[in-house]
């Protein structure tokens, strides 16, 4: 039993901090890095504001930007036209750039949704095309048809 003590070696440094340098590498690939990304994107949107976009502030204030300045925005809001000058890091979203951007995916998925059916797939694009006999699915359907 002493023998089985005497023989057993201190933890190394790597048994030691592994687990903790484990823990920061997922922590930053969890949290830090994707909130990185949320933040360049923003300050891409805030950079490509264009005068007549519709903008929603933090605060919550909806309005059209009226001008832009290098650290400012006067924005219009309200049926009188208030104009408030609030700052660019105030500007929480784009609604312009957004329902462009809808419009844009509803436009893809119309031209997804106007393949038919009935439409035979290319043969260069199916995978195995090795295999893929053009007139099995008429051979098929003639089958089922008897």
């Amino acid at each position: 039993m002493q023998h089985f003590l005497l023989t057993q070696q201190a933890p190394g440094v790597m048994d030691l901090f592994g687990p903790i340098i484990l823990m920061v590498v997922v922590f930053y690939f969890i949290f830090m890095r994707p909130q990185k990304k949320r933040e360049k994107e923003a300050a891409q949107m805030r950079k490509d504001l264009e005068i007549g976009d519709e903008v929603v502030t933090n605060g919550g204030i909806i309005g059209r930007v009226a001008s832009i300045r290098d650290d400012s925005i006067l924005m219009e809001s309200g049926s009188s036209n208030t104009k408030i000058r609030i700052a660019k890091w105030a500007v929480q979203t784009n609604m312009t750039a957004q329902e462009a951007a809808k419009e844009r995916m509803q436009e893809a998925a119309k031209t997804k949704k106007g393949k038919t059916k009935d439409a035979k797939p290319d043969k260069e694009a199916m995978p195995d095309n090795k295999n893929y006999d053009e007139n099995a699915d008429d051979e098929k359907a003639r089958d089922e048809q008897e």
